[in-house]
């Protein structure tokens, strides 16, 4: 590969949800290549089909969901705060909504996990983990993944 990632090793992408990307890391990485969603991406996109004052309470679940112990608690918070999205802005539910299982992919890769998700990669700003190669990407796009 030109940037230097093993193609034979199991390898964490963090995508923001292009189609296109995922097709090509899959047909490249195929069963070898775990994709999360960008954590980041996701709640910019949701906010955007918000009104400003809704933002700040949409904003607190979706933190508490990124930080829940478990991969299905943290559906079970975005589902719920899709369904109850849904009847005023079904933009910002079908957002929430699309993808929802990538969201957490690497709780259950993360050296010394037991799946609790403890400090979950949450953006592009990538690291490196035992199963995946380390990528420099450009993160101009996605500001949040320096903090």
């Amino acid at each position: 590969m030109e940037r230097g990632i093993d193609s034979s090793r199991s390898t964490l992408f963090v995508l923001d949800g292009a189609k296109v990307l995922r097709r090509a890391v899959l047909d490249v990485f195929g069963k070898r290549a775990l994709v999360q969603r960008c954590q980041v991406h996701k709640r910019r996109n949701v906010r955007e089909h918000l009104p400003e004052e809704k933002r700040p309470g949409v904003e607190t679940i979706l933190k508490e969901a990124f930080r829940a112990a478990t991969s299905k608690t943290a559906k079970g918070l975005l589902e719920a705060l899709a369904g109850r999205l849904a009847a005023d802005y079904p933009s910002a539910a079908q957002s929430l909504g699309e993808g929802l299982d990538e969201l957490f992919e690497n709780r259950s890769c993360r050296k010394g996990s037991s799946g609790t998700g403890k400090g979950c990669l949450k953006t592009r700003a990538w690291r490196s983990f035992p199963v995946m190669a380390e990528v420099r990407m450009p993160v101009r796009k996605c500001p949040q993944a320096l903090r």
